[in-house]
């Protein structure tokens, strides 16, 4: 049987140790590395002064060099913003749905509703205008 060799663009997941979030760690004289930052630098040489490595396959424990991109420090820290931002969003719209979906129980424009609508703003720290204009939103 011959060993399965992973294509040029897919991911290769560190099998070593990783840290809390999730990233790929390597030993180099008992130093703790990032395993991508190595695999990067084994490819394409050291990094330059204020520079930084960003993954662009989502994967953090991935090793994979064509997968990651050298950029500044501001270009990083936006990106991160960037990627909080939704995970903030995707967040709330989840909790929006659920509490369309309990609102949604109750007749329209019976009081239980009415009574549902300002429990779940409540719930989500918004007035009712603003659960309104979420919901049409949706």
């Amino acid at each position: 049987m011959t060993p399965r060799v992973p294509e040029p663009s897919a991911c290769i997941l560190w099998a070593g140790a990783r840290n809390k979030r999730g990233y790929a760690i390597a030993h180099r004289h008992q130093r703790p590395l990032y395993a991508h930052r190595v695999a990067w630098e084994h490819a394409n040489g050291p990094l330059a002064p204020g520079r930084c490595l960003v993954n662009s396959c989502g994967h953090r424990a991935c090793v994979n060099h064509e997968h990651w991109l050298e950029v500044d420090r501001q270009t990083s820290n936006w990106r991160a913003n960037e990627i909080r931002a939704a995970q903030h969003r995707k967040a709330d719209d989840a909790a929006l749905t659920a509490a369309v979906r309990r609102i949604n129980r109750y007749p329209a424009r019976s009081p239980a509703r009415g009574r549902a609508m300002r429990r779940e703003a409540e719930r989500l720290g918004i007035t009712r205008s603003a659960m309104y204009y979420r919901i049409a939103q949706l």
